[in-house]
């Protein structure tokens, strides 16, 4: 296994590598900073592959295509209004001799008596793996937009390394800034919903509002929760 790490710092408050910069009633500020990746050898049908990974990460799961680290986060959104995305500033290094595995295909197989058993296929998509370019395609995507009981959001996806199957290169992003633009917003303090009295419960003893369970949900998930 091969480490590779670049020191760089963190700045802002956040939830791990994605980090706010700023955040009002127009728009949220992001700033994803990743130190290294890890690398670990694959080999397939005779074929020799390099599978990344960064901690706190995932991995895509697009069957065919080449397996590349990413990372979603949830921003809340204002009512009324329609988030938009824009890459304001990235820095990345190009670097050679990698080619991620395809994303694998799970099949589940029976075994006469014994019961059902499981396998991953690995069959590439050619119409990635043939094409001179990088994939994903972009390194900040908005994944997808709804609601959560009545509070907007949108998820924003990272992918931090972005592979050139044919030259065997991939573009590693140590830092990606996005802008998460709010059109049509009503305004408010916050982009987001503030907290609902409807959920929240009085203490009958201490007389004091206390915190909801969906409220603590929407702590957890929503990174500009306020």
């Amino acid at each position: 296994m091969v480490i590779i790490f670049y020191s760089l710092p963190v700045y802002g408050a956040g939830y791990g590598p994605v980090q706010i910069i700023s955040s009002n009633e127009q728009e949220v500020v992001l700033e994803l900073v990743v130190p290294g990746f890890q690398v670990h050898p694959v080999n397939h049908d005779g074929m020799s592959y390099q599978q990344m990974s960064i901690p706190d990460f995932g991995l895509t799961t697009d069957v065919g295509t080449p397996q590349v680290p990413v990372r979603g986060v949830v921003v809340g959104v204002p009512g009324g209004a329609q988030p938009s995305l824009e890459i304001l500033d990235t820095d990345f290094k190009i670097l050679s001799n990698y080619l991620p595995p395809p994303v694998p295909f799970p099949e589940v197989i029976e075994e006469g008596t014994i019961g059902f058993s499981s396998r991953f296929t690995f069959v590439r998509d050619e119409t990635i793996y043939s094409q001179d370019d990088f994939f994903p395609s972009k390194p900040a995507i908005i994944g997808f937009s709804g609601k959560m009981r009545d509070q907007n959001v949108v998820q924003i996806v990272f992918y931090p390394i972005q592979n050139n199957p044919v030259r065997q290169e991939v573009r590693f992003y140590t830092r990606i800034v996005v802008r998460i633009g709010f059109q049509g917003s009503v305004g408010g303090e916050v982009p987001m919903l503030e907290k609902s009295q409807i959920f929240q419960k009085v203490d009958a003893n201490q007389g004091q509002i206390k915190e909801n369970p969906y409220d603590r949900m929407l702590k957890s998930l929503l990174l500009n929760y306020p």
